[in-house]
């Protein structure tokens, strides 16, 4: 009789311990389709759709200021650029695309930033023109349209 209760005991120890893990991931799998987690995946894409907007405008100001001959402006603007990317943007990537994806696309910015200090008006250019492309590209991948 000992041994029966034993084993009921155990069978309804194990029916709570199932219950409670059905439970749980039900309650996971609802808390993922909530409201305040779609409105936090918006916020984030909102501010990805902000940062990008920003850092298309300052790289369209650092190329006209290159055309102008202010390469130190053009520098400052580079400086805040490249933080914006570091701080927004390249995290972004490497969680669509990963981290080699993520590097490839920073080297460019290096690029940018060795034709700024070299004074290299058609290597910036040219620079400048695939960053561009680079975030126009992030943009698309999390669907993000661009003004």
């Amino acid at each position: 009789m000992m041994r029966l209760h034993n084993i009921l005991g155990a069978f309804l120890i194990l029916g709570l311990v199932g219950c409670s893990n059905t439970h749980t991931d039900s309650s996971v799998s609802k808390s993922t389709d909530s409201p305040s987690v779609k409105q936090t995946v918006s916020s984030i894409n909102n501010q990805l759709k902000d940062s990008l907007q920003h850092a298309l405008a300052e790289l369209s100001t650092i190329e006209q200021d290159v055309k102008s001959g202010k390469f130190d402006e053009s520098n400052t603007i580079f400086s805040e650029y490249h933080a914006e990317f570091h701080s927004v943007i390249y995290p972004a990537i490497i969680s669509k695309k990963g981290q080699k994806y993520a590097d490839g696309i920073h080297s460019n910015c290096d690029e940018l930033e060795t034709a700024l200090n070299k004074k290299e008006p058609s290597s910036i250019i040219k620079s400048i023109n695939t960053n561009k492309k680079n975030l126009q590209t992030v943009a698309g991948i999390y669907g993000i349209p661009l003004t």
